[in-house]
């Protein structure tokens, strides 16, 4: 960092967006999850990530439904990884409802929508499940214009397994939101269906030194966060307000982005569920 006193506009902007960065980590840091399934033998495996939302006293686990699928190609439970010293895996029990078109390279939603079910668990475990309001989800869908974006998860390169202990390192990424028809083209998403996020791994702090990111290879399932920055915002220190906006699915190194489904489609799925209809997880589809 510069010592000088004064600092530019352009200054003080990157240090108020690093911030707002580390604050929309801390602040859902503790409702994003690794998900867990386990090999021939018993031993945990990272697979992806996933956020909890509550509404009206029910919590609903929001993830990608390729991450939830690993239940069925791999014949393994799933389990959400909890930090701390009374941490560990808690299974995932609840009605879910999958939205997974592959009918077509250009309608690949990939959610999956589960509600837990607070009976089938201890009142220890059903507390470990922390909860984010359900108002924090972005209702407006096309309200991403300008936008810049955070994305938070759990990548496998920082959650691996060493003797039989869990590492549980979650990343946040922020970046601005990409706007650009051509790229949602190109890796055949729909900006009436997807948020695209740029992800470079090498990034260039305020200082201009290079640092290389982690791939986020496990981070599907994981929130997109977005937020707007006025100049009156950064000037006078004021922490925007953000919406949860998307779920992360896809990461496409050549393009550089991070995909993200709409937020809407989670809607659609709570409103289904909060209907009490059974709806049965179905098996993965095939292109």
């Amino acid at each position: 960092m510069s010592n000088r006193v004064i600092k530019t506009h352009t200054e003080i902007a990157s240090e108020y967006y690093k911030k707002c960065t580390e604050h929309i980590f801390n602040m859902l840091s503790n409702v994003v999850y690794p998900i867990y399934g386990a090999d021939n033998q018993g031993n945990p495996i990272h697979i992806g990530s996933c956020f909890i939302i509550e509404r009206n006293f029910k919590k609903f686990l929001i993830t990608a439904s390729h991450v939830i699928n690993e239940k069925e190609q791999s014949k393994t439970n799933l389990y959400i990884g909890i930090r701390g010293k009374y941490g560990g895996l808690i299974d995932i029990i609840g009605n879910t409802i999958f939205l997974n078109s592959k009918n077509s390279k250009t309608d690949k939603i990939d959610i999956a929508v589960i509600k837990l079910e607070e009976t089938r668990y201890n009142s220890i475990e059903w507390k470990k499940l922390v909860a984010l309001s359900f108002d924090y989800l972005e209702h407006n869908s096309n309200n991403v214009t300008e936008k810049l974006g955070v994305a938070i998860g759990y990548p496998n390169s920082k959650n691996k397994i060493s003797c039989h202990n869990l590492k549980m390192t979650g990343l946040s990424h922020s970046s601005l939101i990409i706007h650009k028809e051509d790229v949602f083209i190109s890796i055949g998403a729909s900006p009436k269906d997807h948020i695209l996020i740029e992800y470079d791994k090498k990034v260039k702090d305020s200082d201009g030194n290079i640092h290389k990111s982690s791939t986020p290879t496990g981070m599907s399932g994981g929130p997109l966060v977005t937020f707007n920055v006025e100049v009156n915002d950064y000037l006078q220190d004021i922490i925007p307000d953000i919406k949860i906006s998307g779920v992360l699915i896809e990461y496409h190194k050549l393009k550089k982005v991070l995909l993200a489904t709409k937020i809407k489609y989670v809607l659609e799925a709570i409103q289904k569920l909060e209907m009490h209809a059974f709806y049965a997880p179905r098996q993965p589809e095939t292109s």
